[in-house]
C-alpha cells in the first residue's frame, strides 16, 4: 500500500481499556471522523455499583463524526458499553460485528429497549474474513479470524492516511482449536503490507511460554467424565460457547443426559441452537416450569451450572449454601465437581470459600492444575506476542487490554523481537498518539474519567455517590439534627447526635456529650454571622467537627449536618 504525503493526522486513543482489564473501548480519527473499536464494560467492586464504563463525551460532541463502530467479538468487556453509547447519541453509527457478537448485541438492546426507541435507525452488520468495509477517502477495514475462548473472534486492519493499523482484539495462537482456525495467510499478508501500529492485547503478558491449547482441556474432562459413574458437575465460564458445546457431544458419546443451571448458560445454549452449531437437542432436560424434577433419579447426568468464580446469587454458590436447593438440585456425597475455570483476579477468597463448602458436604472437586489442566486463558503467553510481532513486523506498537504492569511486560517483548524502543507507546486512557507523514508523537489527552452504572444511571453524580458509599462502609456516619428558627437566628432544639456504624456502645456517650458542646458552639457562632444561610452552617459543622472526630476514634466517617426550619 503506498501511502502518499498528505496534511490529515492520524489519531489513536482509548477511552478504556489500557491499565485495566475491561471497558475495552479504542478509537480511530482522521479530520474530526471518528471510528470506534469495541465499546465494553468492566466490572465493579464499589459498593452498589454494577458496572463501570467510559467516558463518551468527546464522541458526543457535535464536530465530531462517528462513521462505525467495530465490535472484536462477543464478551462483555467489549460490548457492553454499547446500549449506553446508544442512549446518549444523537445520531447512530451502524454496528459491525461477527455473527455471535451481532447475536449478543441484539439481545442486549432488546433488555435496554431501545430497539422500539431507535426504530430503524438502529443498524447490526455482521461480518465475516471476507468482509471489507470502506468509508471514501478515510479509512478501509478488513478482517481475519483469531482463537480466542468465544467463537467468532477477530482481528481488524485498518488503513488510513497515514499507514496500516492492525488491532488483535482478544487472541491467542491455538493450533488445535476446537472453534474456527485463526487465519495465518492473512496476516502475513498484513505484515508484507509494512504495519504502521500493532495494538495487541496484553492480558498474558507475563506469562511465559504458550497459552495450552483447548483441545488439552476438552480431552482431560472427557477422563473425568469416562472414569465417574455417578452424577458430574461442571461450572465454567457461560461465554466459553466451544467448550460448552464440546461437553455436550462428550455426554452424548458417553451416554450422559445434561441439566443446565443459570440464565447467562441458558441463554448461550439458545444461542448454540440457534446457530445450528448444536444438532443433538434431545440430549438437553428440558426444565418445566412449576413442576419440581427429581435430579436424585436422573442416572448418568451432567449438570452444567454457573457459579465458577465464587459469586453469592450464581447457582453453585446458592446449592452450596442450601438456598433454593429444592428448586435447584442438592449435593451429595457421589457428586464429582468439576471446575473448569481459574479464578479471576479479586475472586480467589470467594472459589476457596466455596470449593471448601463443597467438599463439607462430601463432594469430590477437581480444579485446573498444570499436571492436569481443566481450564486453559482466551488470551496469547509470552511466547505467542513474540509469534505476533514476527508476522506483522510493525513500526510503532501500543499494548492494550492490560494493567499497567502487562503492558510494560509487553512492551519488553515487543523491543526483544523487533520494535524500536523509541517506537514503543505505553499510554494511558486518553492519550492520544498522532500519526502525520511517518512521524509519531503522543498528543494532549483527552478527559476519561470513569462513569459508574448504578441500575441504569449513567450520571457522573454516581462518582459522588461513590466516594461516600465507600467513607460509609470503611468509617461510619456521624448525624446532626438541630432546628433553627431563621427570623431570630435561634437555635430551638439540638443539636442531637446518631452515628452509625462508627462507635462501641462503652464509647458513645463520652463522644456524644464532647460532640453536642463543640456542635452547639459551632452553630451559635455561624447564627452571629450577618447573612446565616443553612449551607454555611452545614458546612461548619463539617469542617470543624471532622478534626475532633478523627482525633477522638482515628476515623473519618461521613458527617451528615440535618437542618430544620421554623417559620
Amino acid at each position: 500500500m503506498i501511502i502518499k504525503k498528505n496534511t490529515t493526522n492520524t489519531k489513536v486513543f482509548a477511552l478504556g481499556g489500557l491499565e485495566e482489564i475491561g471497558k475495552n473501548t479504542y478509537c480511530i480519527e482522521q479530520d474530526n471522523k471518528i471510528i470506534i473499536i469495541d465499546v465494553g464494560i468492566k466490572f465493579s467492586n464499589d459498593l452498589g455499583i454494577d458496572s463501570i464504563i467510559a467516558n463518551y463525551n468527546y464522541l458526543l460532541q457535535e464536530s465530531k463524526e462517528i462513521l462505525g463502530i467495530f465490535i472484536t467479538h462477543g464478551h462483555e468487556d467489549h460490548i457492553g458499553g454499547l446500549p449506553f453509547l446508544f442512549k446518549q447519541l444523537k445520531k447512530y453509527p451502524p454496528i459491525y460485528a461477527p455473527k455471535i457478537a451481532s447475536i449478543l448485541i441484539s439481545k442486549k438492546f432488546q433488555e435496554h429497549r431501545l430497539i422500539k426507541t431507535l426504530k430503524n435507525q438502529f443498524k447490526i452488520f455482521t461480518y465475516d474474513q471476507n468482509t471489507k468495509v470502506e468509508f471514501k477517502d478515510q479509512f478501509k477495514l478488513s478482517f481475519f479470524p483469531v482463537n480466542h475462548s468465544i467463537p467468532n473472534a477477530f482481528g481488524i486492519g485498518i488503513e488510513t492516511k497515514n499507514g496500516l493499523i492492525i488491532t488483535t482484539g482478544d487472541y491467542k495462537l491455538d493450533w488445535t482449536p476446537l472453534g474456527h482456525n485463526l487465519d495465518l495467510k492473512k496476516m502475513i499478508d498484513f505484515g508484507e503490507q509494512k504495519v504502521k501500529l500493532l495494538m495487541a492485547d496484553s492480558t498474558n503478558s507475563l506469562k511465559e511460554g504458550s497459552t495450552q491449547t483447548e483441545l488439552e482441556i476438552i480431552n482431560n474432562i472427557e477422563k473425568v467424565i469416562f472414569h465417574q459413574k455417578n452424577r458430574i458437575i461442571i461450572t465454567l465460564f457461560s461465554s466459553n460457547i466451544h467448550r460448552i458445546r464440546k461437553i455436550i457431544f462428550l455426554a452424548i458419546k458417553h451416554k450422559r443426559k445434561i441439566l443446565i443451571f443459570g440464565r447467562s448458560l441458558e441463554r448461550i445454549i439458545k444461542i448454540i441452537i440457534k446457530l445450528d452449531n448444536l444438532s443433538q437437542e434431545n440430549v438437553l432436560i428440558k426444565k418445566v416450569k412449576g413442576k419440581s424434577i427429581n435430579f436424585e433419579k436422573i442416572e448418568n447426568l451432567i449438570i452444567l451450572c454457573t457459579g465458577s468464580q465464587g459469586e453469592k446469587n450464581a447457582i453453585l454458590n446458592r446449592v452450596a449454601n442450601n438456598i433454593n436447593s429444592s428448586r435447584l438440585f442438592r449435593i451429595n456425597k457421589k457428586d464429582t465437581i468439576i471446575f473448569s475455570s481459574s479464578p479471576i483476579p479479586g475472586n480467589l477468597y470467594s472459589v476457596e470459600c466455596l470449593i471448601n463448602k463443597l467438599i463439607r458436604k462430601g463432594a469430590k472437586v477437581y480444579t485446573s492444575t498444570k499436571k492436569f489442566p481443566l481450564h486453559t486463558s482466551g488470551h496469547a503467553s509470552k511466547e505467542d506476542q513474540k509469534i505476533l510481532f514476527s508476522i506483522f513486523k510493525p513500526e510503532y506498537f501500543m499494548p492494550m487490554h492490560g494493567n499497567l504492569r502487562m503492558m510494560i511486560e509487553h512492551a519488553k517483548t515487543a523491543i526483544k523481537v523487533n520494535v524500536e524502543p523509541r517506537n514503543v507507546f505505553i499510554c494511558s486512557n486518553g492519550d492520544q498518539i498522532n500519526f502525520s507523514n511517518n512521524y509519531a508523537y503522543i498528543e494532549k489527552r483527552i478527559n476519561t474519567d470513569p462513569v459508574y452504572i448504578d441500575g441504569n444511571n449513567i450520571s457522573n453524580l454516581t462518582n459522588y455517590i461513590i466516594k461516600d458509599r465507600n467513607i460509609l462502609a470503611k468509617n461510619g456516619l456521624v448525624a446532626i439534627f438541630l432546628t433553627i428558627d431563621t427570623k431570630l437566628n435561634k437555635l430551638i432544639t439540638g443539636p442531637q447526635i446518631i452515628t452509625i456504624g462508627f462507635l462501641y456502645s462503652n464509647d458513645e456517650n463520652n463522644f456524644k456529650k464532647t460532640i453536642k458542646k463543640v456542635a452547639h458552639s459551632i452553630i451559635n457562632e455561624s447564627l452571629k454571622s450577618k447573612r446565616p444561610t443553612f449551607k454555611l452552617l452545614k458546612n461548619s459543622l463539617k469542617q470543624k467537627l471532622a478534626p475532633i472526630i478523627f482525633k477522638f476514634k482515628r476515623r473519618n466517617p461521613l458527617i451528615v449536618p440535618v437542618v430544620l426550619n421554623i417559620i
